[in-house]
C-alpha cells in the first residue's frame, strides 16, 4: 500500500525506524521473510521449537483497525494454508508500545519460512523499530 518509507530522524533507540503515514483509509505493510535455509541467514526450523517475534510501535492519530504486528508460516510457490497470527492493534496515538507474538514449531518440515508483517490498516502514522526473532522452546 501507499506510505511506507525509511525514517531516518525518529527511532526508539537511534534516528532510524520504519514508517507508515496514510491520509486516507486502507491497508499498507512492510513484510519480511525469515527463514530456514540457504540465503536466509537462520538456523534451520526444529518441529520443537517455536518462535517468538517483538517489535516497538508507536502510533500517531491512527484510526481504522488500527497498526500491528503478524506473523504466517509461509510455503513459497503454493497456496497459504497457514492461518495469519497477529498481536493486539493500536489505535489513535501511543508512545513507543512493545508488540510480541509467540508462535508453536512450523506445523510441517515444507514451512519454509515465517513470514513478518508490519501493518497499519487505516490513516494515521505508525513507526516501527526494534524487530527481534528469537526461537523458544
Amino acid at each position: 500500500g501507499s506510505g511506507a518509507s525509511w525514517e531516518k530522524t525518529s527511532g526508539r533507540t537511534d534516528s532510524y525506524s520504519l514508517k507508515i503515514s496514510r491520509t486516507e483509509p486502507g491497508l499498507t505493510r512492510w513484510q519480511t521473510f525469515q527463514g530456514d535455509g540457504e540465503g536466509y541467514f537462520a538456523e534451520p526450523w526444529s518441529l520443537l521449537k517455536g518462535y517468538r517475534v517483538s517489535c516497538w510501535v508507536k502510533t500517531e492519530n491512527v484510526g481504522g483497525r488500527g497498526s500491528t504486528l503478524a506473523v504466517q508460516y509461509h510455503v513459497p510457490n503454493f497456496t497459504q494454508e497457514y492461518p495469519v497470527m497477529r498481536a493486539r492493534q493500536l489505535e489513535r496515538t501511543q508512545d513507543w508500545t512493545k508488540l510480541e507474538l509467540e508462535v508453536g514449531p512450523p506445523p510441517r518440515e515444507k514451512a519454509g519460512c515465517l513470514m513478518i508483517m508490519l501493518q497499519q490498516d487505516g490513516s494515521g502514522t505508525t513507526w516501527f523499530d526494534d524487530l527481534e526473532v528469537t526461537p523458544v522452546k
